[in-house]
């Protein structure tokens, strides 16, 4: 979807409830005593903040800025309003004035971004609250019942939309077309997951879902057939695809398992069917597959038939834990010392954890040889010593030395978060520590 910054348009215009709905947003002063009463506003519609009259009084209140900003749509265009009101009061006198500031349309396969200085509209949005801001920090949305609207007069009103928000207007109308198609053919999963940027989680790990850069119109007639009436997802589909590609067939029960990228990890010495039914037998943690390739790599142990596919592997994965824990980490000390430093102010209480940063490499070893995990193995000390991941520990926050569960996070996102064998972590725990992880710094 092309971007242009000059808009070619009249906007649409606001009700005129909008704008009683914004002055209702800001408060007025009222002094008084019993000989005086002054009033700031004239606004009828003004929440009123009362204060006694005295000669100490101050009539005089800093301007502020009220950012406010209303979805209007037609049926051509989808338009997003932001206006400002610049507020204050002057020796008891109110000063007040609105004017628009930001516009965003999506109008003609064209997403239109523009702000207003005087009565010229310029490109781009403009960050009112300067440049560390957002163009919709602290702004308030007026509640016009605007997706019922777009459903019935606008460039998206043959998609349900369903609780969409206002920030997902733009992806929403970039792929409205996509989105029509599988909301049409009953594939109402895939729809949504065109529709919210959805990812999944398989195998307690989160994985991205669509691929924007392949689903198009032409690819989802080609799919028309799989798609029709079907809840499959978009990496259940090429699960399927690329394990018929292996001359596999993609076994009830894999997709929890597996992903499209595993695949390239699976050892070539072993049947790409036999795999699926060892791994849904053996309930297989695919992350955890991966770190005991890593261990067997790592203690210079060839990948065979024997060993790709142990009759009991969390048995044989332990015992490559126990084998990498005695090994020698002293290459990596100076590294890890650095990255104790950087990781210091991580550490904080919430809830009913403690999220506490390793100090020493034995730490790692500890815990992985406590919980039963490869987090003591190189590979895992290596990477978090040279800064490509992080782990840290979470514990109960009354029991500090007693290891509970490990965290691996990666560019604001969790990679793993797990307990003992791998177990994962209560939904409770897991929400609290994903919600930290996106504004870990």
């Amino acid at each position: 979807m092309k971007i242009a910054y000059d808009y070619p348009f009249k906007p649409l215009t606001p009700p005129k409830g909008f704008f009683k709905w914004c002055s209702s947003q800001i408060t007025g002063y009222r002094w008084a005593n019993k000989d005086r009463t002054i009033v700031s506003t004239t606004r009828p519609e003004a929440p009123l903040i009362s204060k006694r009259l005295t000669k100490a009084s101050n009539l005089n209140i800093p301007e502020k800025f009220y950012p406010f900003a209303i979805v209007l749509s037609s049926k051509t265009r989808i338009e997003i309003q932001s206006f400002g009101i610049w507020c204050g009061v002057e020796n008891g006198e109110e000063t007040y004035e609105i004017r628009r500031t930001n516009l965003e349309c999506f109008c003609d396969d064209i997403h239109y971004q523009v702000h207003q200085c005087g009565n010229r509209w310029r490109s781009g949005l403009q960050q009112l609250y300067g440049f560390m801001s957002g163009y919709y920090t602290n702004t308030q949305f007026y509640l016009n019942r605007w997706r019922e609207k777009i459903t019935k007069s606008s460039p998206l009103r043959y998609c349900n939309l369903k609780e969409i928000s206002w920030q997902q207007l733009g992806h929403a109308y970039k792929y409205r077309h996509e989105i029509e198609f599988l909301q049409l053919i009953h594939a109402d999963r895939f729809a949504d997951e065109v529709l919210f940027e959805m990812r999944h989680k398989v195998g307690g790990r989160w994985v991205t879902g669509i691929d924007y850069r392949t689903v198009n119109m032409k690819w989802l007639y080609r799919h028309k057939g799989i798609l029709k009436n079907s809840t499959i997802t978009y990496q259940e589909l090429r699960l399927g695809e690329a394990l018929r590609k292996r001359h596999g067939k993609p076994i009830s029960g894999i997709e929890n398992i597996l992903t499209v990228q595993d695949l390239k990890k699976i050892p070539a010495c072993v049947g790409i069917n036999s795999f699926q039914k060892w791994a849904i037998a053996q309930d297989l943690d695919f992350g955890m597959y991966v770190d005991y390739l890593n261990m067997l790599d790592e203690l210079g142990i060839g990948v065979d038939k024997g060993n790709a596919m142990p009759k009991d592997f969390r048995k044989a994965h332990d015992e490559k834990v126990n084998l990498i824990g005695v090994k020698n980490n002293k290459v990596y000390e100076k590294e890890f010392n650095d990255r104790v430093k950087q990781l210091k102010g991580l550490e904080r209480r919430l809830g009913e954890v403690q999220i506490v940063a390793p100090k020493e490499i034995g730490e790692l070893l500890v815990e992985g040889k406590t919980l039963r995990h490869c987090v003591g193995g190189q590979q895992y000390i290596r990477r978090h010593a040279q800064g490509e991941t992080t782990i840290l520990f979470v514990r109960k926050a009354n029991q500090l030395d007693e290891p509970y569960l490990t965290l691996e996070m990666k560019n604001h996102h969790i990679v793993q978060l797990r307990g003992k064998r791998n177990h994962a972590a209560p939904p409770e725990i897991e929400e609290v520590i994903e919600n930290w992880v996106k504004t870990a710094h």
